[in-house]
């Protein structure tokens, strides 16, 4: 049984993270194999700013499709062709734009196919397109119709499919299963941050030297940790608000370090702008790309999120796990953490800066470094990680698509 995965880009985001989970955990814990189509891939993408290479370690297969501007009736054919030629039994398609291709893909694709079923299955990450214009309104409408089952990944984002008049009953939520990386030990901070340090600029351009040096000399900060892709909405200028209401104190105690990729092409120069602006600048670092969010997540302090909107929030969630204190921004898309978080209004950043102050005043308090053992502050988020982990396992997503993969339409 083969799944071809739709979707538009393959940088390195929440999105592309969980179809990344899901076909490596499908391969090797189901009968279904995956094989991945990415429509919008920018012709000038490096390694470091994608997963294909990742994928490809994965011996998942990925055909790379650098679509021209607007509407590309080549992508049609492409994946008609790719539903024909690999015997393709599922398509998979995520968010819009790759489920208006997917549905299209298998209308040409159905008179080769000579009878045999291709189902369709949709998963809906965010609704954030839904504010730039009235057309996707109606886009969501006409073609989720050819759906034969359709998933969200959070009770918000499915009442939002209630509200343009869908069915209940063929609206599946399916929470993102994530991969943990091992939990963060406060015992062996400096050691893990030099590991990453060491790891993550190798090989490194004078630019990247930089931010290493810079690393290595606040190595012994708060490391303030904003894992997240710069794009509009994503909260970073929020983080700079954050940032300049911390007490002096604070502030020249920590360190606030970007990581992720630009994906919004002059938001990283707005937020250098920003940053130049702000109070101690020299302790704002722009860290770039990872492929290992897990080593970042190990060698933080704290994890930060002011995004405006999330679908399923995967980075918090990874966080989470690992047992890092978050701060998040007070959205919906946050509200399934509220008992595994701190949250504060996006419009008051020195209430974020206040939560910010009692959280690492609790950790450090509690976790000294000659304490033997981490008592409740820590063990209070190592409680909470048991139980994040358990919930968002990849074994419990893969089954629920699986289930979606073989049942009779709704």
């Amino acid at each position: 049984m083969r799944v071809l995965m739709v979707t538009q880009f393959l940088g390195i985001g929440g999105l592309e993270r969980m179809i990344l989970n899901l076909c490596r955990t499908l391969r090797i814990g189901t009968a279904w194999t995956p094989e991945v189509v990415v429509f919008d891939h920018p012709s000038n993408s490096s390694a470091e700013q994608n997963l294909i290479g990742i994928f490809e370690k994965s011996e998942i297969p990925v055909h790379v499709h650098s679509k021209p501007p607007r509407f590309s009736w080549e992508t049609v054919f492409q994946i008609s062709r790719l539903i024909r030629e690999r015997q393709i039994d599922a398509l998979h398609t995520h968010d819009l734009g790759a489920l208006i291709y997917g549905v299209m893909g298998r209308w040409f694709a159905f008179s080769w196919l000579r009878g045999r079923k291709v189902r369709l299955i949709h998963t809906q990450h965010s609704f954030v397109h839904m504010s730039r214009s009235w057309k996707y309104q109606l886009y969501e409408r006409f073609f989720t119709h050819f759906v034969d089952q359709l998933s969200v990944v959070s009770q918000d984002l499915k009442e939002t499919y209630l509200s343009l008049g869908l069915r209940p009953q063929k609206i599946h939520i399916i929470g993102n299963g994530v991969s943990f990386g091992a939990r963060n030990d406060v015992r062996k901070r400096l050691q893990v941050r030099r590991e990453l340090v060491e790891f993550a600029f190798a090989g490194q351009n004078d630019v990247q030297a930089a931010v290493q040096e810079k690393l290595l000399n606040h190595e012994s900060d708060h490391w303030l940790l904003y894992l997240a892709r710069i794009h509009a909405g994503k909260g970073q200028d929020h983080a700079v608000a954050v940032w300049n209401a911390l007490s002096p104190a604070i502030r020249t105690r920590s360190t606030l370090i970007f990581v992720g990729p630009e994906t919004d092409p002059g938001q990283l120069k707005r937020l250098e702008k920003q940053i130049q602006s702000a109070a101690d600048p020299q302790r704002i670092l722009l860290a770039g790309p990872t492929h290992h969010p897990e080593r970042w997540l190990q060698a933080a302090d704290l994890y930060l999120s002011c995004s405006e909107f999330e679908g399923m929030p995967l980075g918090p969630i990874e966080a989470a796990g690992t047992g890092l204190p978050l701060l998040l921004s007070r959205i919906p898309g946050h509200e399934l953490l509220r008992d595994h978080s701190t949250q504060f209004d996006l419009k008051l950043p020195a209430e974020g800066a206040h939560c910010i102050e009692q959280i690492l005043g609790a950790a450090s308090v509690d976790a000294a470094e000659d304490s033997v053992q981490p008592r409740s502050f820590h063990e209070g988020l190592l409680a909470s990680s048991r139980t994040i982990r358990s919930q968002y396992s990849l074994e419990f997503m893969a089954a629920s698509y699986q289930a979606l993969y073989e049942h009779s339409p709704s």
